[in-house]
This record gives C-alpha cells, sequence and structure tokens, in this order.
C-alpha cells in the first residue's frame, strides 16, 4: 500500500487483507484512516495526474490561431401576435418575450485552399499533436469558445438590442407612414406590464389593477414551460408593492384581491351583481389565487374545482388571509368615506362575506 501502488489495482487478496485490518483496527489502521483529511488525498491524486498528464502530453504541444465571426441578433422563426404589441398612441412598438441571442458563429472562414489561404495558423504543432485528429479537433473547438466568450465580453448582444431597435423602429416608420418613436424589447409579458404601467407614474389605480391581473393570467397561460413561472410572478408582484395604489383616489395596499376589489366597486355601488365576485373570494382559497399561480388560467379546472370541493371545508392559507384582510380592510374604508354605496339588499350579505364589521 505504498504510493508506487496507488496506479495499480490491489489484488482480491490484498483488498481483503486491507478491509480486515481496517476493519480490526491491526495497527491503527482505522484510527490513522480516521486522521487522514480530504485534501491529503486530493494532493496525492493531484501529484499523480500531473506527472501522467506531462508524460503523455510532452510531445503533443499543439497552439492554433483561429480567426472568425460571431453574429447575434433576434430569432423571429416563432413570431407570433403574442410577441407583438403596437401603442398607436404613444408611437411605440413592444416585442415580448424575444431576447437577443448567438445566431452564428463561424471559425476557419479565410480558409481558401486554391489560394493558399490557412483559415487557421499552427504556431505550435508538434509531431504527435498536429497528425493527431482528435487534438486538433479539440484545439479548433477551444478556438471557437473562446471568440464567442470574447464577443459576450466585449457586448455583443447589447449591440446587437441597440441595432435592432434602430433598424426596427425605421422599418416600422416606413411600413407605417407615420414616425415610430420607439421600439423596446421585453423579456416577458410581466416584463413588459412593468414598463407599460409604469411609463407614465409609478402608480397603480382602477383599471390598472385588471391589466395587472391579466398579465398574470396571460404569462400563465403561454409561458407554462417556464421554470421561473412562479419566481417571475412574485418578483413582478413584489416590485409593483413598492409603489403607491390607489382606486378612486383611496389608498389600498397592493395585493391579491386588489383586482378583484375593483371589480365590486368599479360602478361604486355593491348590489346583487356583485354577488358573484364576493363568492369568488372565498372560491379562490381552492387552488388559491391568479396572483400566486397560473392554475385559475385554466378557467374549466377552475370550474371543476369549485363543482367537488367543500368552500366552508378549506382552510385559509397565510399569504391568502393577508390579502383577505386587506380587502375587508380597503372595502370597509370605502364604504366608510362614502365613496361606495351599498344596495339595501345587500348590507347583510356584504357584512357576512366581506367581513364588514368584525
Amino acid at each position: 500500500y505504498k504510493r508506487t501502488e496507488f496506479s495499480e489495482s490491489l489484488s482480491d487478496f490484498k483488498e481483503r487483507q486491507l478491509i480486515k485490518k481496517i476493519y480490526l483496527n491491526r495497527y491503527r489502521y482505522y484510527d490513522k484512516l480516521q486522521e487522514l483529511h480530504t485534501d491529503e488525498f486530493k494532493e496525492i491524486h493531484k501529484e499523480e495526474i500531473k506527472s501522467q498528464s506531462d508524460k503523455q502530453n510532452k510531445k503533443n504541444r499543439l497552439a492554433i490561431i483561429g480567426r472568425g465571426w460571431i453574429k447575434a441578433g433576434f430569432d423571429f422563426g416563432e413570431f407570433s401576435d403574442r410577441n407583438f404589441q403596437y401603442k398607436a398612441e404613444r408611437q411605440s412598438i413592444h416585442f415580448i418575450g424575444l431576447q437577443p441571442k448567438i445566431l452564428s458563429k463561424t471559425i476557419n472562414p479565410w480558409f481558401i485552399p486554391e489560394e493558399g489561404v490557412e483559415g487557421f495558423e499552427f504556431l505550435i504543432a508538434e509531431r504527435g499533436a498536429k497528425y493527431n485528429y482528435e487534438h486538433t479537433k479539440r484545439v479548433k473547438q477551444r478556438c471557437l469558445e473562446k471568440l464567442e466568450h470574447q464577443a459576450i465580453s466585449k457586448n455583443i448582444l447589447e449591440k446587437a438590442q441597440t441595432n435592432a431597435e434602430q433598424q426596427l423602429r425605421q422599418l416600422f416608420s416606413i411600413l407605417l407612414d407615420k414616425e415610430i418613436k420607439g421600439v423596446n424589447f421585453h423579456t416577458n409579458y410581466l416584463d413588459y406590464t412593468l414598463d407599460d404601467l409604469f411609463l407614465d407614474s409609478k402608480t397603480s389605480s382602477n383599471e390598472e389593477l385588471l391589466t395587472i391581473n391579466f398579465a398574470i393570467n396571460h404569462y400563465g397561460s403561454y409561458y407554462k414551460e417556464d421554470k421561473n413561472q412562479t419566481k417571475n410572478i412574485t418578483g413582478f408582484l413584489d416590485t409593483l408593492k413598492a409603489y403607491p395604489a390607489n382606486i378612486y383616489d383611496e389608498s389600498i395596499q397592493l395585493n391579491s384581491l386588489s383586482s378583484r376589489l375593483f371589480l365590486i366597486v368599479k360602478d361604486r355601488l355593491i348590489d346583487t351583481n356583485d354577488q358573484k365576485y364576493f363568492r369568488s373570494i372565498h372560491r379562490k382559497t381552492i387552488v388559491d389565487t391568479l396572483w400566486q399561480t397560473s392554475l385559475l388560467s385554466n378557467e374549466s379546472l377552475y370550474n371543476n374545482a369549485i363543482k367537488t370541493i367543500s368552500v366552508d371545508s378549506i382552510k385559509l392559507d397565510s399569504s391568502f388571509r393577508k390579502d383577505y384582510e386587506l380587502f375587508c380592510a380597503d372595502l370597509k374604508r370605502m364604504i366608510g368615506s362614502g365613496k361606495i354605496a351599498v344596495d339595501s339588499s345587500m348590507l347583510g350579505f356584504v357584512k357576512d362575506t366581506a367581513c364588514i364589521g368584525r
């Protein structure tokens, strides 16, 4: 079991003997094993690998200069109407879900054998490496990888987006026969909605609350395969919650029921037409809420759920309970301020279902 034997496999007999000595702690084998540190094994292994590598590659040195180009831009191969928004009033074009990326990368573009022009130059090419196809292939691949890395480090993607914005702005100005002031690219529909909401002011109010709800619904429907869906929705809401929100100039704290609250008070009167909204608030506990999951974007799934599950038996989770309390407080304050009236036939219903008076 000397260092010189590390590269060799133990015979079955020696292996059994070693295990026996460790198990029985003969010659303090077990104690010594416990005292060893991983770094010692790493260092020994590192030395062995380096030694073998030096011997193996001593005559295999290979250095090549590779020339080429990297092209970056936008792939419109799967472009559809859901990737596009035109804001006529703002004279702006919006592309959603499109990001600049490397479209092609080429190395060896100047290889012209009939004129003796080589695409690659061999700086160091010892015989053992130059005529080994696998070595040459591997080094050329590293040339291509390095070329791409250098292009990205020099902001090729950012430059591709800037160039695309300028070119597309000119193109759409010609097509529409009017000046387009800006072309914008957005990561997804949530990113687009944030920019759209905050373009005039960083405040969410009235119909904009419905826009927020639609954005999450839309994102849940069209980006089902996105592994970061929950994270993106949470980040979207956290950004919105950091800014003021109001309904008819009444300040509210943005939450998962804000859009539902606006639908209830939209006509400034709570009547029998609003009963379905109150009931839906309770039923949202079945599959949480549109603001936390995309499940409700599937209307048939939601309808089947409320038919088969008893609402009374469902426990409110902590996040929904907090939003429910905020909903109650906001509605109560609006009624108290006189901005929202309550139909006499609804007084008892509102009191029971919306915790008014609790």
